[in-house]
């Protein structure tokens, strides 16, 4: 729980350099990780029926809410990365 805190925290800190593209970019990345929580939730148990011909047993919502925010710290990152690298070149 206090992992998830902390990765919580570090996607929606604020920098320094925080603007409007920012933004978007966060609230795009939400989307995207509620989208692929929603598929995660659909294809975890029919892997465990037919692949690995096993009974099907429920998500515990910390797991899957670590999936989600590990996710999105990465994604974001990679993309501020992109960006300030963008940036760069153009300077």
């Amino acid at each position: 729980s206090i992992m998830c805190l902390g990765l919580f925290f570090m996607i929606y800190s604020k920098y320094k350099e925080d603007d409007e593209m920012l933004y978007m970019i966060r609230l795009q990345i939400t989307v995207q990780s509620l989208f692929l929580a929603i598929i995660y939730l659909i294809i975890s148990p029919l892997m465990e029926l037919f692949i690995f011909k096993d009974e099907i047993t429920s998500k515990s919502a910390i797991q899957i809410i670590m999936f989600i925010l590990i996710w999105q710290n990465f994604i974001f990152h990679y993309k501020r990365y992109q960006l300030k690298k963008e940036l760069n070149k153009y300077d």
